[in-house]
């Protein structure tokens, strides 16, 4: 699917993940069947559009307001998300953040504990979608979601290709 969103990434059916959607990008994202945003984005960013969640209701979509802190990565991070994501769970949800970072890493430990999804192929979508910082492979391992050899490895295939 052709998106008007930088880094648009259509992980299943009912979950994309991408960048800071533009002020028109919102009707796309209804047009073509979402229900509901989860904005990860924090009003610190360069990009952060103030007025997101006025538009996106304006549009008869639901919006989750969820930025998160990247530089403190604890449980409650995933467990919040989850809360986020559970609220949207009956359409199809647009995961966003200002580079589609977050927004991928997020969707990934959800896919992977919440929807039983591989976390090997899963975490080489991710790799594929976003440049993950060492971070995120730290958190994932903290959080239960890959285990450490696991992340090496695939981050040395990934890296390697």
């Amino acid at each position: 699917m052709s998106s008007p969103i930088q880094k648009f990434h259509a992980v299943t059916d009912h979950v994309a993940t991408g960048a800071q959607p533009g002020p028109q990008d919102f009707a796309w994202l209804r047009e073509h069947g979402f229900t509901a945003v989860v904005n990860l984005n924090v009003p610190s960013a360069r990009n952060y559009l103030r007025d997101e969640g006025d538009r996106v209701r304006a549009l008869g979509m639901q919006y989750i307001a969820y930025p998160v802190d990247c530089s403190n990565l604890t449980t409650s991070v995933f467990e919040q998300f989850r809360a986020c994501m559970a609220q949207a769970r009956e359409g199809k949800v647009f995961v966003h953040c200002a580079a589609n970072i977050k927004s991928t890493a997020l969707v990934y430990a959800y896919r992977v504990r919440e929807l039983g999804h591989d976390p090997v192929a899963s975490l080489i979508e991710a790799m594929r979608t976003a440049e993950l910082e060492p971070k995120w492979f730290e958190w994932f391992v903290r959080i239960g979601v890959t285990p450490s050899p696991t992340v090496r490895s695939v981050a040395d295939e990934v890296r390697g290709q």
